[in-house]
């Protein structure tokens, strides 16, 4: 029973670790950089880093139970830190008008 449930979180981890790994690291890490040039968050952006942090806080109950997950999480909890700091930083620049 308990081997079963421990296979059953890797499981889910692994499917966790692929899409945050494949699907939402390169979206990531292209926002960031945007950011760092002083763009601001569009609403297709904005909506894409909502699902982010919600699939990061799915992560959490399963890296609380494997402690050898701990380091990648706290890396991705650091990148999304720096992107919220960022998009705010932007948001509180004025705007320039030609």
């Amino acid at each position: 029973m308990i081997r079963h449930a421990i296979q059953k979180d890797f499981g889910v981890m692994q499917a966790l670790l692929h899409e945050s790994r494949s699907v939402h690291l390169p979206r990531v890490l292209r926002i960031r950089k945007e950011l760092a040039a002083g763009k601001r968050l569009d609403e297709k952006d904005v909506a894409f880093m909502h699902e982010v942090f919600k699939a990061a806080g799915h992560l959490k109950p399963f890296v609380d139970r494997h402690l050898e997950f701990q380091e990648f999480y706290a890396r991705e909890i650091m990148l999304l830190h720096e992107i919220t700091a960022l998009a705010l930083a932007n948001e509180l620049e004025p705007r320039v008008f030609n």
